[in-house]
């Protein structure tokens, strides 16, 4: 992960840390020729049985594609509703 302030603590350690979830964090991770990918990602501590911190947890997104086509992010942490699915005549389609 892209850590451009080096005195910052990671997100992972800010969660667990913190001892609070991080949802949808815009970062960017560095692939292996030095180029940039964008992603969401989700940061939480891992606990056992004992509430004892065994761990951290990160799941991420790659947000390329949306990047690429200039789209709006989608919140996936909200339901769904009929008016999102339909058709915007300010994008280009009929």
């Amino acid at each position: 992960f892209d850590a451009s302030d080096a005195g910052t603590p990671s997100p992972i350690e800010a969660a667990i840390r913190e001892d609070t979830v991080y949802r949808g964090l815009e970062g960017r991770l560095l692939d292996s020729e030095g180029g940039t990918i964008p992603i969401r990602a989700n940061y939480a501590a891992l606990r056992d049985e004992r509430e004892t911190v065994v761990g951290g947890l990160v799941t991420f997104q790659d947000m390329t594609l949306v990047h690429q086509l200039n789209l709006p992010r989608y919140d996936w942490q909200k339901p769904a509703h009929a008016e999102d699915l339909r058709h915007d005549p300010g994008r280009g389609g009929q």
